[in-house]
Formats: C-alpha cells, structure tokens, sequence
C-alpha cells in the first residue's frame, strides 16, 4: 500500500497529473469556443452551411490532436521509452490498417465532399435512382431522407461515388397531339403557367414553347422554381392543372394504341 502511495506521488505522476489537467482545460477551451463559433455560424447561415461542417471538422481534428499530445506527454513524463512504444504502435499500425482501410476510405472521401463541395446539409441528390435529403454528413457517413418515403438511410462515405444535386428549377415535357394547332397550345399553356403560379412554394412558372417532335406527340415545354424537398407535390399539383385545362378545352393526351383489324 505505501509503495502504491509512493507511485501515485512520484514526480513523474505529478507531471501526468499537471499534464492531464492542462489537456483537459484545453480541451475545454476548444469545445466552449467551438459551440459558441458553430452556434453563429449557423444563426447567419443555416446548419449544415459549408462553414458549419468545416468547423466542426477543424475543432473535431484539433481536439483528436490535443489527446494524444497529452497521452505521449504523460508516457514521456514517466520515463517509459517512447522509441520502442512507437516500434509497437508501427507494428500494430500496419495490422490496424490493413483492418481498417475501409474506415479510411471513408475519411478520405469525406474531406473530398467538404473540400470540393460536392453537396452539403439540406441538398437534395439523386443516389441509385431515387431522390434524397442529406440530413446529416461527417467526415464517415452522410444521413440521407427518402423523399419518397420518409425512411432514413446512413452511408459509408466510400460509396458516394458519384451523385448528382438537384437543383431549383422543374422541367415539364407535355406530350400533345399534332392535330392541335401550335398557336392553340401557346394560349392554353400561357394561362395555365400563371395558374401553376398559384401554388404555394411555386414560382417564376414559364412557358418555353415547342420542344420537340416525338413519334406520336409533339412536347411542349414550361419550367418553374420551387424547392428540390417540395418538388413531388409541386409538380403533381401542375400537372393536374394541365389536365384539367387541355381537358377543358376538348384536347388529350396521347398515348399508345393498338389498332387490330380483322379479315
């Protein structure tokens, strides 16, 4: 017992001691200054802003720093042989890596989507064919929304290889008969887009004309702004519109049929 007391009084403990606790104060220091720092952050821009994951990355790194500063500190002030300690940290570091590569694949894109941008907290991106809100993103994995669904899917960051953001604008191809005169169209449309303007989130609604000529329909073209995350309503609501106007006035919409002539 006297000689674990003696331990625990040794001048390499009191060192450990003075060097823990002055970790720990800054330590402290980081986490007060980093809340303060993210908390204006995103009171001006929003969570999940560029500036906010940056941060957030600095501060996280910083602080992984801090600790095993002190930790080789502590082992240093004890006079255990740091050279050797480092021999086996090598060793089990190249057995470590070999296990964890995957986690660092996920590190490593995950600077890349921050330092290129690629898409941040509150985007809206298209993965496997369906569209998602990134909800949460560190440095591992990003949290995506279905829109779809509501369901919640985490990611490992290594397999975002390539995705694309959505962006503001809804793009509307209206498949019309030929029969309908071009001018007839451009007057029904016309009106329908100040309607579509109407819905709530919806705005800058225009018509652009003929788009293209198809096998059995002739597609014209109009385009409004509204939010990638409210887009599915949206546009549901503009395409009812639609119909209801071509309905309206005597025109429909083609579609595929099969002509059977017996003999």
């Amino acid at each position: 017992m006297e000689e674990f007391l003696q331990f625990l009084i040794s001048p390499g403990m009191i060192a450990s001691y003075i060097i823990v606790g002055v970790g720990t104060g800054i330590l402290l220091v980081l986490n007060h200054f980093s809340k303060k720092i993210v908390e204006r952050i995103r009171a001006n821009e929003g969570i999940g802003s560029p500036h906010d994951t940056a941060v957030r990355t600095a501060f996280s790194i910083t602080k992984t720093v801090v600790v095993i500063v002190v930790i080789l500190a502590v082992v240093q002030a004890n006079n255990i042989d740091v050279t050797s300690l480092m021999v086996s940290l090598g060793v089990g570091g190249v057995i470590a890596g070999l296990a964890l590569q995957d986690f660092f694949k996920d590190v490593i894109m995950g600077f890349h989507i921050f330092a290129d941008r690629f898409f941040q907290v509150g985007d809206v991106i298209v993965y496997n064919g369906k569209n998602y809100e990134v909800i949460d993103l560190t440095l591992r994995t990003t949290k995506l929304r279905s829109l779809f669904d509501d369901s919640i899917a985490s990611l490992n960051n290594r397999l975002i290889e390539s995705v694309v953001v959505v962006g503001s604008i809804v793009v509307m191809d209206i498949p019309l008969p030929y029969e309908t005169a071009p001018k007839d169209i451009d007057e029904i449309m016309a009106a329908t887009c100040k309607k579509i303007n109407t819905i709530k989130n919806v705005s800058a609604c225009h018509y652009l004309g003929l788009q293209e000529f198809g096998e059995s329909a002739v597609y014209y073209r109009l385009t409004f702004k509204c939010k990638p995350q409210l887009q599915g309503p949206a546009k549901r609501n503009a395409l009812r519109m639609i119909f209801d106007d071509l309905n309206e006035k005597g025109i429909t919409i083609p579609y595929n049929q099969l002509d059977i002539h017996t003999i």
